[in-house]
């Protein structure tokens, strides 16, 4: 019999919500067996196909294109053919039907061409998009940290010119509180011995008075 699963267990075995399987069940005609409760139940065979659903999305192929794969899927299972045979056929005639269609696109000239721009060129083109997008980004990883490493050292150049300029500055009104004090201190100094000098004077003065 093999196992079975209800519809949490393999969504999480999918990687997805179990919304996302009932979407694709009713969007791609999938024929997916009920228990005895009415309830939803995955065998092994069920988890390979929603997983190579999965990874056609993935690879930005739309339910469209990939409801056309899934029912000749079902075909070729129906002859016992093991599910990773079934979709490597149907995804290599999938795959002839693409270049056969851009291949005509290049080739039959007039109103040929609008009529054989279908929804297979679509899904052609968003693929390719993916792909390619998805390049983008593993690339960008390795380049935003280059970005980033190189802006953090100019942010720390950046930081050692501002502390040196604050340890400059700071220098600069200690050399000039120093002299203040300094200059207070010879003025009180001076004072203190005019102060003195006057003092005297006055002892004199009144000597000389006497």
């Amino acid at each position: 019999m093999g196992n079975k699963y209800l519809i949490k267990e393999a969504a999480k075995m999918v990687d997805v919500e179990p919304h996302v399987l009932r979407y694709w069940e009713e969007e791609l005609d999938m024929r997916i067996k009920r228990n005895d409760m009415g309830h939803r139940y995955y065998d092994e065979q069920d988890i390979r196909i929603l997983k190579k659903i999965k990874e056609l999305k993935d690879r930005g192929i739309q339910l469209k294109a990939i409801h056309e794969l899934v029912q000749k899927m079902y075909d070729i299972l129906e002859n016992g053919v093991p599910v990773e045979t079934a979709s490597k056929e149907v995804e290599t005639d999938f795959t002839s039907e693409l270049v056969n269609t851009v291949t005509q696109i290049t080739e039959e000239p007039g109103e040929d061409q609008e009529r054989i721009v279908d929804f297979k060129l679509v899904q052609f083109q968003s693929m390719m998009t993916k792909i390619v997008g998805n390049s983008i980004k593993e690339n960008i990883k390795p380049i935003s940290q280059a970005v980033t490493a190189e802006a953090t050292e100019q942010i720390a150049k950046q930081m050692d010119v501002i502390m040196k300029e604050q340890d400059e500055r700071a220098e600069e009104r200690y050399q000039r509180l120093d002299t203040v004090i300094r200059e207070m201190q010879q003025t009180r100094r001076e004072i203190a011995a005019a102060e003195a000098g006057g003092k005297k004077k006055k002892r004199l003065f009144g000597k000389k008075n006497k």
